[in-house]
């Protein structure tokens, strides 16, 4: 059984008639460099751009959140272990991460902090950015919200990380 390529993925020849291999025809019929930018460019739908994707999303969470609360990952089995721990014996740093959600669910943050203390301080950051992104704060908060989550910072984020996971298993 032969595979047939998709025409529209497919290298083209533009309209003014130069021969460019690197040329794609998007769905709307014009000639672009990316295969795929039309599906992914600004502006275009998202989960999150019609409320029944809003509205799924949250009974989701909603669901997840309510899981979270009613099962104690340190009481029951059918929570997943750590594969990193299970590999090299050392804490990734995500480790303790479903019993600090669990402790933070319950209103208890000393505990959740010795769980997690990564995960812990770093809820404002993650709700401000969510916040930023999916509410028309975006636009009003452009400049706050390329500075404080954009690629420097999220190479910040990830050097932070790696960071706590050194140095939870050192110290």
């Amino acid at each position: 059984m032969a595979i047939l390529p998709v025409p529209n993925a497919l290298p083209t020849k533009p309209p003014n008639g130069r021969k460019s291999p690197c040329l794609f025809r998007s769905v709307s019929g014009s000639y672009t460099s990316q295969p795929f930018s039309s599906a992914f460019s600004v502006g275009s739908p998202t989960l999150f751009s019609n409320p029944f994707g809003r509205a799924a999303f949250l009974v989701l969470l909603l669901g997840i959140a309510a899981f979270c609360f009613w099962f104690d990952p340190s009481e029951v089995s059918f929570f997943p272990p750590c594969p990193f721990r299970l590999l090299t014996g050392l804490e990734c740093p995500g480790c303790g991460s479903q019993r600090c959600l669990h402790q933070l669910l319950h209103g208890h943050m000393e505990r959740a902090y010795g769980y997690n203390p990564l995960m812990v301080l770093s809820i404002p950051y993650v709700v401000t950015g969510l916040l930023l992104e999916y509410t028309p704060l975006r636009t009003k908060h452009s400049a706050f919200h390329q500075r404080f989550y954009g690629k420097t910072a999220s190479r910040i984020a990830f050097g932070m990380v790696v960071l706590f996971g050194i140095g939870r298993n050192l110290f």
